[in-house]
């Protein structure tokens, strides 16, 4: 349970870390209703639910639907990121698991470095996407720094998701 928990408290404290830094500072309790009721759209045939209801209930909240699915994208970008990480490295350390296999997460560990250092050409593709759309572009205000503070959240919560998992099979 403590595990699980982990992974919870982890994934709201990164997701108000992200809504603060796209400029919507919002309680802790407020960004974890957000985090929690659309995760429960997870389980609906589609997996779009959950997206779409992070976008409405930022909205009621008061962030406009183009930060929120912006801020969705991070979220996204992040979680991928550090569950590569942990996955990668639990993986790594796994003794049954053969050379050639480790050699391969290795190089999964090298590129995650490429993603952590160029991130900040991240806002650049979303804003040509947005461009073509015709839509409003982005300010892309995450530094490599904070996206590293949110990978570190995330790979927190994967690692308490791990443990948890573990536990209720040990």
């Amino acid at each position: 349970l403590v595990g699980f928990s982990a992974f919870y408290f982890f994934r709201v404290l990164a997701w108000q870390r992200i809504l603060t830094v796209l400029g919507y500072a919002l309680p802790l309790s407020t960004a974890g209703r957000i985090l929690l009721l659309s995760e429960v759209t997870r389980y609906v045939p589609g997996n779009i639910w959950s997206i779409i209801g992070r976008v409405g209930l930022s909205k009621e909240a008061g962030v406009p639907p183009d930060r929120g699915f912006f801020a969705t994208l991070i979220e996204v970008l992040a979680t991928l990121t550090s569950a590569m990480i942990v996955g990668g490295a639990l993986a790594i350390a796994a003794p049954q698991l053969p050379a050639w296999t480790k050699i391969i997460l290795s190089g999964g560990l090298l590129a995650i470095l490429g993603v952590l250092i160029g991130i900040s050409h991240f806002g650049k593709i979303v804003n040509w996407f947005l461009k073509k759309m015709k839509r409003e572009l982005v300010v892309w205000n995450i530094a490599p720094r904070e996206f590293i503070q949110l990978v570190a959240y995330y790979s927190i919560a994967w690692l308490g998701f791990s443990l948890g998992g573990y536990a209720s099979t040990a």
